[in-house]
Parts: structure tokens; sequence; C-alpha cells
């Protein structure tokens, strides 16, 4: 078991701070932000750990983890896990680019 180094794309991050803001703003308050940042840490550090535990995408060599309404797209490259994108399910997911 091979522990690779996580590297995140810009839209990666884009991601993940639009949709803690989303639920901050929807919420009125940071309780559950709090608990969905510490739920996505805590689904990338396993993944550092168990890279193939996501299911293959249609895009080669793209996998995807669903946790929740987590939705983790990324990519397993030699040396590092590449985090591509990062959604919550209960937004519209058709024109998803990766």
């Amino acid at each position: 078991m091979v522990r690779r180094e996580i590297k995140w794309s810009s839209n990666a991050h884009k991601d993940r701070y639009l949709i803690i803001e989303f639920w901050y703003r929807n919420n009125g308050n940071s309780k559950y932000s709090k608990q969905l940042d510490i739920e996505i840490r805590n689904i990338i550090n396993y993944l550092k750990r168990h890279e193939r535990m996501g299911k293959r995408s249609y895009k080669k060599n793209v996998r995807y983890l669903i946790k929740n309404h987590l939705i983790i797209f990324y990519k397993i490259h030699k040396d590092y896990i590449e985090i591509l994108r990062i959604k919550d399910s209960r937004q519209d997911l058709r024109h998803l680019p990766l």
C-alpha cells in the first residue's frame, strides 16, 4: 500500500470553498460547513492509502468517490493523486467539466 502525495487542482480548491460557503450562507451558521470541511479532508486522507477505492469514470484515468452528498473526482499519477473536482451531488452535474 503506497501513500501518495495529494495535489489539488485549482478547480478542486474552488469547488471546496464554494460548497462550504454555500452551506454557511444557506444555514446561517458555520457548524455544518465545518463538519463538511472535516469530512472532505478525512476522505482525502483515506484516499492517500486506498487510491483505487473509487470507481472508474467515463474519462480515462479519472476515478470518482461518493461519500454522502460529496463526489470527489481524482486522477492517480505515478507519484501523486490529483484531486480534480469536488461536487455536492445535490447540485446540477450535467455540465461538469473534468
